[in-house]
């Protein structure tokens, strides 16, 4: 929510890029994201660390390099205008790598947590509300610390921001792996069950014409899937006005 509510504010106000740049970066995140999303979800299937499970090492170990590239996308380096398109540009999409490690395993975990769909349905019912209460705190600490330390202009300010926030971003990612510890562990046959899983899923494979059939005769699949792109089209073309 950091990143959300003032990465724009930081880009065009604190480092000076137009805001046409700065809305094409994000756009150029999302494409990043479009495919390294399904990737890293392949390569939790495969993983089993002995020590962390399957999904904790990532959060784990990604939480801190997470934290520490937040705070670098909030330092405005002394670079001409050239140097500093192509630092937001680097420093934006390795945030966004650094956070699909650790954001798609954290919202893998509460299919450990139970077999129940109502149970897990209530589990991450509870993680968007306790989300929107982040909201509004979220706001208000930013604000108060930046006001504190220089102002919404101030470089510095912002960087103490990111760094105050990526602390204690890393601190409660690591506290949810310890919520889990118990559930997540070491397996020694997960590599055989993930071998028989992709291949039933290759022999249940239906080729493309099929999915695409599938897809556009489920109304409320389809409907979801409008809304889905004009509303991610909408974001792009209001940061990049």
């Amino acid at each position: 929510m950091f990143i959300t509510m003032f990465m724009m504010y930081f880009f065009t106000n604190v480092m000076g890029l137009d805001p046409m740049v700065a809305g094409t970066i994000f756009m150029v995140a999302r494409l990043v994201d479009a495919c390294t999303d399904p990737i890293m979800g392949t390569i939790i299937d495969r993983t089993n660390f002995k020590h962390f499970g399957k999904y904790r090492g990532f959060i784990h170990f990604g939480a801190p390099l997470l934290g520490v590239i937040v705070v670098v996308l909030f330092t405005v380096p002394n670079f001409s205008m050239g140097g500093k398109i192509l630092y937001a540009y680097i420093t934006y999409i390795l945030y966004s790598l650094a956070w699909t490690v650790v954001q798609v395993p954290q919202l893998t975990i509460p299919i450990l947590m139970s077999t129940n769909v109502a149970r897990r349905t209530k589990i991450q019912a509870i993680f968007q509300g306790v989300g929107s209460i982040g909201v509004g705190v979220t706001s208000a600490l930013a604000m108060a610390i930046v006001n504190a330390n220089g102002g919404m202009n101030d470089p510095h300010a912002w960087q103490l921001t990111a760094i105050v926030f990526a602390v204690l971003a890393t601190i409660g990612f690591e506290l949810s792996t310890l919520a889990v510890r118990n559930l997540d562990t070491y397996d020694p046959h997960a590599k055989e069950r993930a071998r028989q899983r992709r291949e039933q899923t290759k022999a249940q494979r239906l080729p493309l014409r099929q999915r695409m059939a599938f897809i556009t005769r489920n109304v409320a699949l389809f409907t979801l899937l409008i809304g889905f792109g004009t509303d991610t089209v909408e974001q792009s073309t209001k940061y990049g006005m």
